[in-house]
């Protein structure tokens, strides 16, 4: 929700950049773009891989 003056979040569930290992998150990153080069680029497969690679990313920038 976006309000004058701030932002509320609303999620089911969040991580603490504390609780991110940026080692881990490379690897997952590189398993998965490992992934994504094996399926077809237009299944709901390939859709799923890239919302989890942003969701990483996401996670890479965070840790960083």
């Amino acid at each position: 929700e976006v309000m004058p003056g701030h932002v509320r979040i609303l999620a089911d569930q969040a991580l603490g950049q504390d609780t991110l290992d940026a080692a881990q998150v490379k690897q997952d990153l590189q398993t998965l773009e490992q992934q994504l080069a094996e399926v077809d680029p237009f299944s709901e497969e390939a859709d799923a891989l890239r919302a989890q690679e942003r969701y990483l990313q996401a996670q890479s920038e965070i840790t960083t």
